[in-house]
């Protein structure tokens, strides 16, 4: 009887072992990475070449936040995790994210929020956020891969092209900029006159995201 009794404690132990290790593995839900989908492409379709320590929040509350290493594919506009650096396989987060952050190696902290958090619809379900506070500044990436046949040959050629754009939230509104003087004028257009002079002095390059920063910056001091 006492060995029985062992036994089934033993058995008991393992099992409860077992449901703890499925409710956390459960707590976010993931599938494989396809590691050759990008063979022979010119390039990067990620937003780093190396995975970066990073926190992932979901849209429903009842997942805990989750930290490991990300990267963002920007190409199919999906979060890849792992739990550890080394680990050579990745998969995709399928939960909906809320938003996620990531360090930089010189341990700048980047942070994406998801589109919809701010009323946009959109193609791209991330943005990375520039500057936040009264203004909302957001940068779009939107990367494809552009096939081309190579002259003479039956050779396609396939390279990373990119895509990029601002969002700036400013009155609760969610305005769509190019990266251009004249877009960024019209978008502060209670400020233009004070700005074009502003402009004039400063050599402020509307493809550098600081440079847009500090714009914005100054606008807000007025």
């Amino acid at each position: 009887m006492k060995y029985l009794l062992n036994i089934l404690l033993a058995t008991t132990a393992f099992l409860s072992t077992l449901n703890c290790s499925a409710q956390f593995l459960s707590d976010f839900r993931g599938k494989p990475v396809n590691e050759q989908r990008y063979v022979q492409v010119s390039g990067s379709p990620f937003y780093n070449k190396n995975f970066l320590k990073g926190e992932v929040t979901f849209t429903n509350k009842n997942i805990k936040n989750v930290k490991g290493y990300l990267n963002y594919d920007q190409v199919q506009d999906i979060i890849l995790f792992k739990p550890n650096y080394e680990d050579k396989a990745a998969i995709e987060i399928t939960d909906q994210i809320d938003k996620f952050s990531m360090l930089t190696e010189n341990g700048d902290a980047i942070n994406f929020i998801r589109l919809e958090s701010i009323g946009l619809t959109d193609a791209l379900r991330f943005a990375e956020e520039l500057l936040s506070g009264k203004l909302r500044l957001l940068k779009r990436t939107k990367k494809k891969i552009l096939e081309t046949q190579v002259y003479n040959s039956a050779n396609i050629e396939k390279t990373v092209v990119q895509e990029t754009s601002y969002i700036l939230v400013k009155d609760n509104k969610a305005i769509l900029l190019k990266q251009d003087r004249n877009s960024f004028l019209s978008a502060l257009s209670d400020q233009e006159e004070t700005l074009k002079k502003y402009l004039k002095d400063q050599k402020i390059n509307f493809k550098q995201d600081q440079d847009v920063v500090k714009l914005l910056k100054y606008y807000l001091s007025l």
